[in-house]
């Protein structure tokens, strides 16, 4: 997730007209190390409400919307909604590009749908964790039934034209908004697309595979795109129909053939530049900044290498020491190469001293 920061973020690209201009939430995320606060006490239940430092809180579990664990918070006595990464200014990720279990945005929608009939038409202000409050009841429900109304349609025009048989490879260019969201500036794309977040909703349901058989087990690109140049007649072909695509507007087509061979001749510099100049122009068309990014980055990436610098690094000491025993031990699984201990044969007995948790690490099956 860290690597794939750069391209949603822009997180390394040069601040400029030609580079990163925004993040659709904020301006960028942090560098450096994350840390982490402890929680001190946990909502369970749907609905809860207590005192905290004195402030009498109302908290509405949301859990799958914007994070698996999430929740918005009323504010009674000060009539102020608090809604979380649930509402923004802007539509959020379904699926984000940096890489996270996608989301569900019927539950999503439902979840709103329930803040603004408990807590909507009573509320004077409405804020979340990113962008700026909003004042009044009458703007307050607007958002609510906007937002609401869009991860809905979102969730149900995606499975409608899935059941008419349009596959994950289609339904980024065939769902569209509906007029009356897409003239509102708070339900457009400006963090999560309609294009990636259509084919995450999709995804969600039906997975990966497009129910062509080929794509069942398809060659890594490395070992199919060879097969294109040669069929193709070679590098100067590409290049040249490459520029013509590139000139006539056509970018998206000019990129199906240069990505071919950019896989093939990974040194080819000419195959890179043009590449990078499509990539490029097809960044600067996107209203959505993660998709801009992820192009421009691409592009970057292209003719200088991987950038350096200061990015975001969730791998430090305060989330290892959040981890409960269990979640530091799936941890372990995944940082260690499996290919390493092949043919080692013991078991461990763990039992940690200071909460006397028992876990026990077995052998694995030989033959």
């Amino acid at each position: 997730m860290n690597r794939r920061l750069f391209y949603q973020y822009g997180v390394l690209l040069p601040a400029s007209p030609y580079g990163h201009a925004g993040q659709g939430l904020a301006q960028n995320v942090s560098a450096g190390r994350m840390g982490l606060l402890p929680e001190t006490r946990v909502v369970e239940d749907d609905i809860e409400e207590f005192d905290v430092d004195g402030i009498r809180m109302i908290f509405q579990n949301t859990p799958r919307t914007e994070a698996p664990s999430e929740m918005n918070t009323y504010l009674p006595d000060m009539k102020a909604l608090w809604m979380a990464e649930n509402v923004s200014n802007v539509i959020h990720n379904i699926y984000t590009l940096r890489g996270a279990q996608v989301r569900d945005a019927l539950a999503w929608s439902k979840y709103i749908s329930r803040a603004y009939h408990l807590f909507g038409q009573e509320a004077d202000v409405m804020f979340g964790s990113h962008s700026w409050p909003r004042w009044g009841s009458e703007c307050i429900q607007e958002v609510l039934r906007g937002q609401r109304d869009q991860y809905a349609h979102l969730n149900n025009q995606v499975l409608h034209l899935a059941n008419q048989g349009v596959t994950i490879n289609q339904i980024h260019n065939v769902y569209q908004q509906p007029d009356n969201l897409k003239q509102e500036w708070f339900t457009r794309g400006y963090h999560g697309s309609m294009e990636h977040n259509s084919r995450g909703v999709w995804m969600r349901y039906l997975g990966f595979w497009d129910a062509n058989p080929t794509m069942l087990i398809p060659l890594s690109p490395e070992d199919s795109a060879p097969l294109y140049v040669d069929m193709m007649g070679g590098s100067k072909k590409i290049i040249k129909r490459g520029k013509k695509l590139f000139n006539d507007g056509k970018y998206r087509h000019a990129q199906e053939i240069l990505t071919k061979l950019v896989w093939t001749e990974s040194d080819n510099k000419p195959a890179r530049a043009l590449l990078a100049d499509v990539w490029e122009q097809i960044g600067y068309q996107q209203e959505n900044p993660g998709l801009r990014n992820s192009f421009l980055a691409g592009a970057y990436e292209l003719r200088n290498g991987i950038p350096t610098g200061s990015s975001a690094n969730s791998l430090g000491p305060d989330m290892i020491a959040a981890m409960s025993t269990e979640l530091f031990l799936n941890f372990i699984g995944i940082r260690m190469d499996s290919r390493k201990a092949e043919g080692l044969n013991f078991s461990i007995n763990l039992i940690t001293p200071d909460n006397g948790e028992k876990f026990a690490i077995d052998r694995p099956m030989q033959r």
